[in-house]
This record gives structure tokens, sequence and C-alpha cells, in this order.
């Protein structure tokens, strides 16, 4: 999959210390950034995959962590971008909840307010989230990296009775 055509240097400016081209091939981008008159090339492996986690609150909150992984199954030590929702039923509809707060990570937009966010991880490639329902109920979270979609499964979250 390409990402961007080399550009002709007839017809396109290169600002120096600008990737200007980027490819991906068998889970690898190929980056070429210029620097002066040189050019740059670096291999970078993508993320392949996500891993969520979620663990009740037992106060109508849950605490999510998603984390990119490598091709290896090792934690991708990178910032990643990725696209997460919320829904009561399993349909990947995207459905607003009382609130949601990233305590790692970045939002970078708000897509719908409580129910779908483009966050930014940290730099070990790990974003954490807490999910509050106001009660109990059951929730879906999915997460969306380079055109693939994760799934939580239930997150069944609990009240304690006072």
């Amino acid at each position: 999959m390409t990402r961007a055509k080399p550009p002709t240097l007839q017809t396109e400016t290169i600002v120096n210390g600008a990737v200007f081209w980027e490819e991906k091939k068998a889970g690898v981008w190929l980056v070429r950034v210029m620097m002066g008159v040189e050019t740059s090339t670096s291999y970078v492996a993508a993320p392949s995959s996500l891993e969520i986690s979620a663990d009740d609150g037992a106060d109508g909150t849950a605490d999510v962590s998603i984390q990119a992984k490598s091709a290896d199954g090792t934690n991708y030590a990178e910032h990643v971008c990725t696209r997460v929702w919320l829904g009561t039923t399993d349909n990947f509809g995207a459905v607003a909840i009382t609130g949601l707060t990233v305590s790692t990570g970045t939002v970078k937009e708000i897509v719908t307010a409580k129910a779908e966010n483009i966050l930014i991880s940290d730099g070990t490639g790990l974003i954490e989230l807490t999910l509050d329902n106001d009660g109990a109920g059951t929730l879906y979270l999915w997460a969306e990296i380079s055109g693939n979609i994760y799934a939580s499964g239930a997150i069944v979250i609990t009240t304690t009775p006072a």
C-alpha cells in the first residue's frame, strides 16, 4: 500500500526535514526524509495489532488499556494514532456515555463527545482510558489502526451497593 508518491523535483517543492515519501511493504514503512541536498531513508516496522484489556471499577466505571503490538508480539515502542469509539451494543455504533477520560495518551480529536475520539498513545504505544457509565451496564469498545478494527468484547461494569 503506497501512502504517497515520490515527488518529481521539477514540479514540487520539498521542505528540508520533511517526510516526502512513505510506503508500506510487508508491514515495514519505508520513509524518505529530505535533509538539505541529501535524503535519509529509514525503515520502521508499523504496529501490527492492538491489544485491548478492561477492568471493572465496581463503581460504574471501567479502566481500559489499548497497547499497540509489533508483529513479533512485543509492545510497539512508538507513538501511534488510533480511532477509539464506544457503544452499548456490539454493532460498531458510537454511543455517548457519561464520561470518557484519557489518562495515558493524548486526545487528538473528539469526533463524537464521550463516544468517539482519535487518540495518540504515549511513546510506548499505550493508551489508558476510564469509562464512566454512571451505573452498571455493558459497553463495547473498538479501536482502529491502519484500517484494522480491534474489539474489546463486552466490558461488564458493575456498581457496589451502598
